[in-house]
């Protein structure tokens, strides 16, 4: 509740800090003094999702449930950092990037000496470049269109239960008996590729200088390709855990997306 409240008090302070600048500020069609709101040429952006920020304000006054606030879906699938570059007043590039692996492993005492262990290992990777067409409307306020394609490689999610409590594994999977080696098993493959190209309509408030919030939807066409996930267990030949899937897509993504980005 006490991290709620001052996360709350720090945004309403740079919100009401923003909102006093009034008139008093410049943007590039403003010859007038004062400060620099909107990113000029050749400026970069780096944005990620308001989730962590607006999460603690949102539940302020819900003491039972930890809801979720809207996505940076173009950005949170996977999770991604975005990037932007200003070519003109009416041009933005953007892109984000998501390279990820994991490595992790998991012991259970196994008699006295011995030790079972869980291990999983995964690649994530995610790349998206689009472009956007600026329309300023009023100082810190613009409205923007464009376009973008994506790819996504995500490695396969699991979950494995042993003595009766669930792990959650990601890409291939190896659990060794320490005592019992038909015990042993290894998952691999299972994958999922992803490719897709989206037109988006949002708009963008700067809360302060070189700062923004922006909204926006997507409507876009889209693929994704599972592999075939195989099971071996002990010294048996493989068996084919899960068949993969193929799935073509076109939808408006309807849950929209929020970004907070800072511009230098």
């Amino acid at each position: 509740m006490k991290k709620a409240l001052l996360s709350f008090i720090l945004c309403a302070g740079v919100l009401g800090a923003a909102m006093a600048q009034g008139d008093g500020i410049t943007t590039k069609r403003d010859k007038g003094k004062g400060y620099t709101i909107l990113p000029e040429a050749g400026d970069w952006g780096i944005g990620f999702s308001a989730d962590p920020f607006l999460k603690p304000m949102l539940n302020l006054f819900n003491n039972t449930v930890n809801n979720d606030p809207f996505k940076a879906d173009w950005i949170a699938k996977p999770m991604k950092i975005a990037f932007y570059m200003a070519q003109d007043d009416e041009t933005y590039y953007r892109a984000a990037v998501r390279i990820g692996f994991v490595s992790h492993t998991d012991r259970f005492p196994n008699g006295t000496s011995n030790t079972n262990t869980l291990s999983h290992t995964g690649f994530t990777i995610g790349l998206t470049a689009g472009i956007e067409k600026i329309k300023t409307m009023r100082h810190r306020l613009q409205g923007y269109y464009g376009a973008q394609v994506g790819i996504d490689v995500l490695p396969y999610e699991d979950k494995v239960t042993i003595a009766g409590k669930d792990y959650a594994t990601y890409g291939s999977v190896k659990y060794t008996d320490a005592t019992t080696t038909t015990n042993n098993y290894t998952r691999t493959g299972g994958g999922t590729f992803s490719f897709g190209v989206a037109g988006f309509l949002g708009v963008r408030y700067f809360v302060a200088p070189k700062i923004s919030l922006g909204a926006e939807y997507m409507w876009g066409l889209g693929i994704a390709s599972k592999g075939k996930r195989t099971e071996t267990i002990g010294s048996n030949p493989s068996t084919v855990k899960d068949s993969g899937s193929f799935e073509f897509k076109a939808d408006t993504n309807i849950s929209g997306s929020l970004v907070l980005a800072f511009w230098f």
